[in-house]
């Protein structure tokens, strides 16, 4: 095993501003601490760190302040959630420490832009000390961060009053943003906030997910407004280790265009998507819809999207294939287990199949084998360790037929969840059966 090399004042620079910092840097040489306190550094943690570490005692009394200074910057870094109760509780301490508490004053005070969780400690201790460091970094481009810190905030007059200017300003924003202008291009007419976040997904694939995955964002209460990206996945899924393509942009950002799709005005993203659809030789599923509005105008969100008509799932035209006629919804889900063990109670091979017109994912079949390990093979996918190779997927009975033969099993009765009852289950069973 090799061994670990001896920290040095520039390793430990190097480390100080990411977050290897709390697993390798709590024990650092005294020499090597006194060095980095030492050290020049436009860096926020090394700022922080100058200030909350007591140097001038003894090498015991300053590894025990360099300790306690790195541990409040790790729970300056957590991640859970931003209200959660353990974070409440972690912020409200930090602000109680009044070393820790004058070394992020300091810290905030002088750096451009302090992290979220240096902001919501000071709003957390209220005083005139703390406010005075935060208000410089009070702007319009981040009210919505401020509104977020009140989570945090002490009830105190003067944060209640710099909370209440930024709930003025945000209202404002809202009320003249270009969003609003949008409801009746939309079709929704006007309305006094609209929001929404689309995801829109290819039917093609690349591998078992969607090729082609969309977002479309529009908030009349954000800053950026409007933000439009449309990312190809293949990249990721080969062997050449490609990273995904995009095109993306916004209200207020011109991202990548990697796919040499060009860009368009929030009121020209239906006829956008449409010819970008048309460029990559693709076919739009239904979009998913998130927003606060409900009913018909959530509908008229997605059919504006679609340009017009909300595309159908696939399922839906593979069930009338079927034979289970016309349905306004469709899901299965279908297991099949061999008649041969593997070992006691362990099917030789089994099937699976998952049929939803409910979700953008809405066709699984594969077929697995446990010989010396299990293989696999997934219908429509590279994915093929057994062999089968592919088929239509209104041919599925045939390509089980074949799993079967080649593996030589037989198929126990099909195991079917569904909401469809009666005749229309019956069929379902029939078609599997190769009827």
């Amino acid at each position: 095993m090799a061994k670990r090399a001896e920290p040095t004042v520039e390793t430990a620079l190097e480390v100080i501003e990411t977050t290897r910092l709390g697993r390798w840097g709590r024990a650092l040489p005294p020499h090597v601490i006194r060095g980095v306190l030492a050290a020049s550094s436009d860096g926020p943690n090394h700022l922080f760190l100058r200030l909350a570490v007591d140097d001038e005692g003894d090498d015991k009394k300053l590894a025990r302040s360099w300790e306690r200074a790195v541990q409040a910057l790790v729970d300056c870094s957590q991640q859970d959630s931003w209200g959660s109760k353990t974070r409440r509780a972690r912020t409200r301490a930090l602000a109680k420490n009044a070393r820790v508490l004058q070394a992020i004053q300091g810290t905030v005070a002088h750096v451009k832009e302090p992290s979220d969780d240096m902001l919501a400690v000071l709003v957390a201790d209220g005083s005139a000390a703390s406010i005075d460091a935060l208000v410089p970094h009070v702007a319009k481009d981040n009210l919505e961060l401020w509104k977020r810190l009140r989570t945090h905030a002490k009830r105190t007059p003067a944060l209640d009053a710099l909370f209440a200017e930024v709930e003025d300003a945000l209202d404002d924003r809202a009320a003249t943003s270009p969003a609003l202008a949008l409801g009746p291009v939309i079709g929704i007419g006007k309305v006094d906030s609209l929001w929404f976040d689309a995801s829109i997904s290819s039917d093609e694939r690349a591998g078992t997910v969607a090729r082609y995955q969309g977002r479309v964002k529009i908030d009349s209460r954000a800053a950026e407004w409007f933000e439009v990206s449309i990312v190809d996945i293949s990249g990721m899924l080969q062997t050449t280790g490609e990273d995904w393509k995009q095109t993306q942009f916004g209200s207020a950002t011109i991202g990548s265009d990697d796919l040499k799709l060009g860009r368009c005005d929030a009121a020209g993203v239906p006829a956008w998507l449409a010819k970008a659809a048309s460029t990559l030789g693709i076919t739009w599923g239904a979009p998913n819809i998130r927003t606060g509005l409900r009913g018909t105008k959530r509908d008229q969100i997605a059919k504006w999207l679609c340009g017009g008509e909300i595309p159908k799932s696939p399922a839906l035209a593979l069930g009338a294939e079927i034979g289970i006629g016309p349905v306004d919804e469709f899901w299965v889900d279908i297991t099949i287990n061999s008649r041969q063990e593997a070992g006691p109670g362990m099917p030789r091979a089994y099937v699976t199949i998952k049929i939803d017109s409910r979700t953008d994912y809405w066709f699984h079949a594969s077929v697995s084998r446990f010989e010396d390990g299990w293989q696999h093979s997934t219908l429509g996918t590279p994915n093929d360790d057994l062999g089968l190779g592919s088929c239509e997927r209104v041919e599925l009975p045939a390509w089980l037929a074949r799993a079967a033969k080649r593996l030589r099993v037989t198929w126990k009765a099909p195991k079917l969840q569904s909401d469809l009852r009666g005749a229309k289950r019956a069929r379902i069973l029939a078609w599997l059966a190769g009827d």
